[in-house]
């Protein structure tokens, strides 16, 4: 399994005009983000039932699940910590 290294820098002080771009710049990548993990979580099944009976993973379906996971990462650190804005559509 690869590793996975999240680095964050938090920042210090905030500029007020940022905080307001920030409320609507996460709106379409909060959508994309909730499209994502609807598809994830159904990828997420179906490698849990392939698992089970066949024994082994689908490889595609294990990387669009990553990809969702360090998306939904970014989303995050840049809602709470940073000022670095993420892609409104995650790179593949």
């Amino acid at each position: 399994m690869d590793s996975v290294k999240v680095e964050i820098t938090p920042q210090e002080k905030a500029s007020r005009v940022e905080l307001v771009i920030r409320f609507f710049y996460m709106i379409p990548p909060f959508i994309v983000l909730m499209v994502l993990s609807i598809i994830a979580w159904v990828g997420i099944v179906i490698n849990f039932i392939t698992s089970l009976i066949l024994g082994k993973r689908i490889p595609g379906l294990s990387k669009f699940v990553a990809l969702y996971l360090a998306y939904s990462t970014e989303m995050m650190a840049y809602a709470y910590v940073t000022d670095e804005r993420p892609p409104i559509i995650p790179k593949m």
